[in-house]
């Protein structure tokens, strides 16, 4: 199967915020991939599949979190985290490059378990 992505994937573990629908209800989740144009979500709450949501990223060490938006591209429900139960992927916009950076930075220095 030939990769389609345009930017390489790096694993990450960034607890975020997802405000979906038209109250804008936060729901807590964890970003556990992250690439310059798109994210995968584990979150406790389905993300609607289409739905475009707005992202808010702690990152350690970081005065400010990272705004973005995602359009959800896919989405599942998993059983193998205890603490979520749904996955979803889509593409990050309406994000300013300097945040998305270090977004990746932080993802490319975690240390990586053995």
């Amino acid at each position: 199967m030939k990769e389609r992505r345009k930017y390489q994937r790096y694993p990450a573990s960034l607890q975020a915020t997802v405000r979906q629908g038209g109250d804008g209800t936060p729901c807590d989740c964890l970003i556990s991939e992250l690439s310059r144009e798109g994210a995968r979500l584990l979150s406790r709450e389905k993300i609607q599949f289409g739905q475009t949501v707005d992202l808010t990223v702690t990152v350690p060490g970081a005065a400010q979190p990272v705004s973005a938006r995602m359009t959800v591209r896919w989405t599942r429900q998993v059983y193998d985290h205890a603490d979520y139960q749904y996955l979803a992927g889509g593409e990050l916009h309406g994000a300013d490059a300097e945040g998305v950076q270090r977004l990746l930075d932080h993802a490319r220095s975690a240390p990586r378990p053995s």
